[in-house]
């Protein structure tokens, strides 16, 4: 199984530096794809738009024979729901040896049992363990408990992969974060980790307040690292401390350290939409910024990998990632180094 994608950034790091160095550019690792913006769920919390659009086949194949030709690396099909894609199956299947799919769904649909050992990682969305309050906040019946027998289904297949949770905090589900640990301990023994992620949009029925902060990170943030250190989960302990500090729940989080340098890690992934699109990064996508002047149908992968910028835009105070922004930190501090050190 390739590396996961959080482990390998030292080596990023690494080639990032490398390139920099020599006024080249790294390695295009990551390419995140929002292959359909269709869905078999309305999540009230939701910030994506379901205009019913799916990227055409022929744009896949082309996406996918692009990257192999320049080294390939992840490609993290994502949406919408992927599964509502009816080629898919197929196109996983005769994906080049070195491109590694990884796959976000909400898991409601199964793909063929074949086509999952092609896949390395699959990421889960649930955002609680308490059925009749997830099948009302997706607007889909019988959903929670579908998607558990899903999820265990993907168990008895024959292939290892990484199997993950992603869980979305919001002002009504983060204090029974600690339960659904427990739950997830519990009921789905194999995944390999917990990812949290916050709510970022406006619906003030889904905002953290200024109360809702301190209490979470007075008591519900220590039960979290209690559960991960009883159940020996040492990956969803590291990507929890990774990601998070005081400021990351506010609807208006700010990274100043985004002031003081460049965006490194949109020198090594893309993100491309369902219309062949494409943005710096998934950040800028989520909060719907205008993406860049490049579109897939028209130049080719390599074309656009080489002259991306690395422009920083305001809207990156708000909508980055601690870890992002570690990572940039590391590069320059690097290439400061590499300076200091010829002069």
């Amino acid at each position: 199984m390739q590396e996961r994608y959080w482990d390998s950034f030292a080596k990023r790091i690494d080639e990032t530096v490398a390139a920099e160095l020599k006024n080249t550019h790294p390695p295009l690792g990551r390419i995140a794809l929002h292959i359909t913006s269709r869905c078999n769920f309305r999540c009230d919390y939701c910030n994506e738009y379901h205009n019913g659009c799916t990227l055409p086949k022929e744009l896949f194949a082309k996406i996918v024979q692009e990257y192999s030709q320049i080294g390939g690396g992840i490609l993290h099909i994502t949406g919408g729901e992927p599964t509502m894609v009816s080629w898919l199956d197929e196109a996983i299947q005769n994906r080049p040896e070195n491109v590694t799919i990884n796959l976000n769904s909400n898991c409601f649909k199964l793909l063929n049992k074949e086509t999952y050992k092609f896949i390395d990682r699959i990421k889960v969305s649930l955002d609680t363990y308490k059925e009749q309050y997830f099948d009302s906040i997706v607007h889909h019946e019988g959903a929670f408990k579908r998607i558990v027998i899903n999820l265990w289904q993907l168990e008895n297949y024959d292939k290892a992969r990484d199997t993950s949770i992603t869980y979305t905090l919001t002002k009504e589900n983060y204090q029974d974060t600690p339960t659904f640990l427990a739950w997830c301990y519990n009921t789905l023994p194999s995944l390999y980790a917990i990812f949290f992620s916050v709510y970022k949009g406006s619906n003030k029925r889904f905002l953290f307040t200024e109360e809702d902060q301190e209490l979470f990170w007075g008591q519900i943030a220590p039960a979290m690292k209690r559960m991960f250190e009883i159940n020996n989960d040492k990956e969803s302990l590291w990507l929890f401390e990774q990601s998070y500090n005081a400021k990351t729940l506010s609807s208006s989080c700010k990274y100043p350290e985004n002031l003081n340098g460049l965006c490194y890690i949109s020198k090594s992934e893309l993100t491309i939409d369902e219309q062949g699109r494409v943005w710096r990064c998934s950040h800028l996508f989520r909060d719907k910024l205008p993406p860049s002047f490049f579109n897939i149908r028209d130049t080719t992968l390599e074309e656009i990998h080489h002259s991306l910028d690395q422009q920083l835009y305001p809207q990156c105070l708000t909508g980055c990632n601690l870890k992002l922004v570690r990572f940039n930190q590391e590069v320059q501090a690097k290439i400061n180094r590499v300076f200091e050190k010829n002069k």
